[in-house]
């Protein structure tokens, strides 16, 4: 049965139901779960932008996501949301392993880890709302979050083009020219409406335009057109990963001359930003996309839920993938470390200033792009998923990740190391049958 902690060290703001997301930023809290006392974080610091980028001037556009209640509904008690999370994971059909945590007034109102994380093949090792894995795309909104507070540090608005920001070496073609008529801007990149897949996927051998170095260099000196119906496409983060490291500038602060990047540094530079100006506000010790070698006998192993006997797989990036961490995918967290980086870039300004914060939500910046929407039923959710799978002869192994925002002052995680996946579905769910 799921544990209920509701911790006063995760005070980021108990809010009142509020027709706006005008909220002031709340004292920085200690973490929650396994942390007790980690020193608070320190409030953002807003330095005056370069004199020769422009200030910023895009609004929010549409309703802001505010921790008010969007519809009318009955009140859903963290005990009722949790208990329908884990019936609908329990039985045969479940997961090897899972987690879920769950926050609601910026407290930490339920979380536990069920299921193995290691199965008995692989010597157990149960799974904990604190078992990080590799959350896969769910690693793009923290991109998203990195990429966005950067652009405000610096005073440059979300539709800006990116040309100029680019690695200076890099031939640039002609969306990605200063004088461009139709240039690829961050928000392009954030949305999905680069025209990166468009592009792509017309050409005789898109395996050549990869998630690298070399990948993201093609894209730029191409001749693509941005603009357009959103096409999914994991090349957009990572481009989203060179221009964080770029942006992090000579002393990795977000201010001063725009940083060398390279092939090698581009990854280094994107942990050390995220760490410092996303993960450690709220609470989130380092984070990587590998484990350290006294960790490989305990981390968590992904599975065939079909095929336990078969073992897990470790997924981390080691060797030169290392050079491609993040951006897109591979970063290594726990429902808990996605819980309180929700709670704490919904509630407070720890991770983002508010403009920059209201329009991630109502412009859905690294969000999945159903989100928020009526007509599909998503009023008052955003979310992101991730999902891979490995194939080793007839044997799948397969991980599935979410982050979530909801309804009545709620954010959700839940991770699982095998099948059923559809991980954003059951929190969804379970939120609307608990009601």
């Amino acid at each position: 049965m799921f544990r209920q902690t509701v911790v006063a060290t995760l005070a980021v703001a108990t809010l009142a139901i509020v027709p706006t997301c005008a909220v002031a930023a709340a004292p920085a809290a200690p973490g929650i779960g396994s942390l007790t006392t980690p020193p608070p974080p320190p409030p953002d610091p807003h330095p005056d932008p370069d004199p020769a980028d422009p200030p910023i001037t895009a609004q929010p556009q549409g309703p802001a996501p505010g921790p008010q209640d969007l519809v009318s509904e009955p009140v859903v008690e963290p005990e009722a949301f949790a208990s329908e999370i884990e019936d609908r994971l329990g039985g045969a059909d479940g997961p090897v392993g899972y987690a879920y945590a769950i926050t609601r007034n910026g407290q930490l109102a339920a979380a536990d880890g069920i299921g193995d994380a290691r199965a008995a093949v692989d010597g157990q090792q149960g799974f904990t709302e604190d078992t990080r894995l590799e959350v896969m795309s769910v690693t793009k909104p923290m991109s998203a979050m990195a990429l966005q507070k950067l652009l405000a540090q610096r005073g440059i608005p979300v539709d800006t083009p990116i040309g100029a920001y680019l690695p200076a070496t890099w031939e640039k073609g002609p969306a990605f020219e200063p004088d461009s008529a139709n240039p690829v801007t961050f928000r392009h990149l954030l949305t999905h409406t680069s025209g990166f897949k468009q592009y792509i996927d017309g050409l005789p051998d898109p395996d050549v335009y990869g998630n690298t170095w070399d990948g993201m260099q093609l894209l730029a000196a191409s001749d693509l057109t941005p603009g357009g119906t959103p096409k999914y496409k994991n090349a957009n983060y990572v481009m989203v990963r060179v221009l964080i490291a770029r942006l992090t500038g000579v002393a990795g602060l977000g201010i001063g001359p725009l940083a060398f990047v390279t092939e090698n540094n581009n990854s280094k530079k994107y942990l050390k930003y995220l760490n410092k100006e996303v993960f450690s506000k709220a609470g989130v010790p380092n984070v990587r996309c590998w484990v350290d070698d006294d960790e490989e006998d305990t981390a968590a192993l992904v599975y065939d839920r079909d095929d336990v006997a078969a073992g897990g797989r470790l997924i981390e990036r080691d060797g030169d993938s290392r050079k491609h961490c993040g951006g897109h995918t591979g970063l290594h967290l726990s429902a808990i470390d996605l819980v309180k980086v929700a709670t704490y870039l919904r509630r407070t300004e720890n991770i983002l200033p508010a403009l920059a914060r209201d329009r991630m939500f109502s412009d859905l910046l690294g969000w999945n792009r159903s989100s928020n929407n009526p007509d599909e039923g998503s009023l008052g959710f955003w979310w992101h998923d991730g999902w891979g799978h490995w194939f080793s002869g007839a044997t799948e192994r397969q991980v599935f990740t979410c982050v979530m925002a909801l309804r009545q002052n709620y954010e959700a995680a839940l991770v699982m190391n095998s099948l059923p996946g559809n991980t954003c579905g059951t929190l969804k769910a379970a939120f609307e049958d608990a009601a």
